[in-house]
């Protein structure tokens, strides 16, 4: 008989327990951290179905694009009427609407002075049935200068009108013209006797001494307009043959000492130099005479030329 023989049994394997360990483990992690994952995330309510995140909500939100606001329409600012007021608002100007007030015959005397020499100025204003006369006449250390004399129209609407401009030399045979300037209306040109150009008459067109007198008329027609920074341009005709556009800038209200006596009250306008050696004029006008010239300043290549200071208003013009 064949015997059996004894079986021994086999050595178990040291690394089963081992991967049943880790197995184990990892499913107890796995559990772990969707718990912690679960418990973190707050509960929604009964009836509210999660919310699907996409890319999209993880991108900030695009605010609507604003519409683009149409352009401002620059509003067409009012032509400047040559010699007629025009007023800053800002930057906008403003026509007169009344016409220059002329005022009545009268005759004022300054002091002259021109460098450091000093003289006499008569100012004459003769209005007579819609004409005018405007003589200026100085005399410098009892030298006599060349005077100033307008000859011209008094427009109901615009006021002064010069016909003839002209610088007059006393001579032996009494005074004569020695450069003019011609206002042909009836063409609608000036001309000038020192200087081959014809120009165009423009309208309010004011020579060398009668543009004292519009401006005191276009100021005193309506004086509650020219406040500090108003603005007011006129053509002027000049002896060397062109038509300037002065502009003239009210500053303020001023104090000012005169040889006829103080005043509490004057309007200081200035007129800016277009040019290295264009004139700076200043003048200061009186409310109580009508807002004519009391003070007249002329600065030409930054030395004052002349200046003229009211003495005596010995006819002054009727209230």
């Amino acid at each position: 008989m064949l015997q059996a023989l004894p079986t021994t049994p086999l050595p178990s394997s040291p690394r089963r327990p081992v991967l049943v360990g880790a197995l184990v483990a990892a499913v107890g992690l796995h559990a772990l951290l969707v718990w912690s994952l679960m418990a973190r995330a707050p509960a929604l309510p009964l009836g509210v179905q999660a919310r699907v995140v996409t890319t999209s909500l993880l991108l900030p939100e695009l605010a609507p694009a604003a519409q683009a606001e149409p352009a401002p329409v620059e509003a067409p600012r009012p032509a400047r009427v040559p010699g007629r007021a025009a007023r800053t608002m800002p930057e906008q100007a403003v026509a007169a609407t009344a016409a220059p007030q002329t005022v009545a015959g009268f005759s004022w005397q300054y002091l002259l002075v021109q460098g450091d020499k000093q003289g006499t100025a008569r100012l004459s204003w003769r209005p007579s049935e819609g004409h005018y006369e405007a003589l200026l006449e100085r005399e410098l250390e009892g030298k006599a200068l060349p005077a100033w004399r307008s000859l011209g129209d008094l427009d109901p609407e615009s006021g002064l009108a010069p016909r003839r401009f002209a610088q007059r030399q006393q001579g032996k045979q009494g005074p004569r013209d020695r450069q003019a300037t011609n206002f042909r209306r009836d063409e609608g040109l000036i001309s000038f006797s020192a200087s081959p150009a014809l120009l165009p008459l423009q309208e309010g067109a004011q020579d060398r001494i009668s543009w004292w007198l519009q401006l005191a008329a276009l100021v005193d027609a309506e004086p509650q307009r020219y406040q500090s920074g108003t603005e007011l341009v006129m053509p002027v005709a000049t002896l060397k043959g062109e038509l300037q556009q002065w502009h003239f800038r009210v500053l303020d209200q001023e104090g000012i000492e005169l040889p006829a006596g103080r005043l509490a009250q004057s309007l200081h306008l200035l007129r800016e130099p277009v040019g290295a050696w264009d004139a700076r004029i200043e003048l200061w006008l009186d409310p109580a005479r009508h807002h004519l010239p009391v003070r007249v300043r002329h600065v030409q290549g930054g030395v004052l030329r002349w200046e003229l200071l009211l003495q005596r208003d010995e006819q002054p013009p009727a209230p």
